[in-house]
């Protein structure tokens, strides 16, 4: 028995659904799944086709698996390398205070495998496994931009950021564009929130055609507001203080957006 664990970081229960490229999209997509048989984490990769020259070697590549905080500071993480890339642990920080209730497990490689038949567009590979010495199965992928970065609060200096680089007939690019929701996931890139941060209310700008729902999850995956109309004006004062995630959802779209909550 699996459970996906999808939509940008947030943990959802559900059967395993394979990846597909959204839309026209381009890049290098993630997917980790949660294998209740061997309680390990099974980590996808996807290339989704893309106008840059076919891929011919691995560069350096970062992939960072965010768990809930282990109080007792013993949780160990191991991995291997299923596909090409091989992995080395590139640190780990507990309970940093920029993010006090989440564990950062880092990992790296240099590259320098060839991908040639490996990275087919479209087709996902299962790239590597994490194994949890306390079978916690409630683990997410890092988010580049709603994390911390290595600079905040005791975060050490270490850089979860994810990333995917590759080494093409062109040169050097990063083509790591996300964690690969089961619907389309495109940006609906006018929109802005403010204030942020807030105390009482926010206000969405640049809404543009059918909004469905728009939903609000803690930075630690849960939902904790679900919102079926007045879009443009929120009511977030109820909310503890801390980091959120708005998801909002129309037809065929979705825009994940981060405030904070004062």
């Amino acid at each position: 028995m699996k459970r996906t664990i999808t939509f940008f970081v947030l943990l959802l229960m559900g059967s395993v659904l394979y990846a597909q490229c959204p839309g026209n999209a381009a890049g290098v997509y993630y997917r980790l799944d949660w294998n209740a048989s061997s309680l390990q984490y099974e980590f996808y990769v996807v290339r989704c086709p893309s106008a840059a020259p076919p891929v011919t070697v691995a560069g350096t590549s970062t992939v960072t698996i965010v768990f809930p905080n282990d109080p007792s500071d013993t949780r160990t993480v191991t991995h291997t390398s299923e596909s090409v890339s091989n992995y080395n642990a590139a640190g780990e920080v507990r309970g940093p205070s920029a993010a006090p209730g989440l564990d950062y497990y880092v990992f790296n490689s240099t590259g320098g495998s060839s991908l040639i038949g490996v990275l087919n567009d479209g087709v996902e590979v299962l790239w590597m496994t994490f194994a949890p010495s306390d079978g916690n199965d409630q683990a997410r992928l890092f988010i580049n931009g709603g994390d911390p970065g290595p600079g905040e609060p005791g975060m050490n200096g270490i850089d979860g950021t994810q990333a995917f680089n590759i080494i093409t007939t062109a040169g050097v690019a990063n083509e790591y564009n996300g964690i690969l929701n089961l619907e389309e996931e495109q940006a609906l890139t006018d929109i802005t929130i403010y204030p942020n941060p807030a105390s009482d209310t926010i206000y969405l700008e640049g809404l543009q055609g059918a909004i469905s729902s728009i939903e609000i999850f803690s930075i630690t995956g849960q939902l904790v507001k679900q919102i079926e109309k007045d879009f443009v004006t929120i009511n977030v004062k109820p909310l503890e203080t801390g980091v959120y995630f708005l998801k909002i959802n129309s037809k065929d779209k979705q825009r994940i957006l981060k405030f904070i909550k004062e």
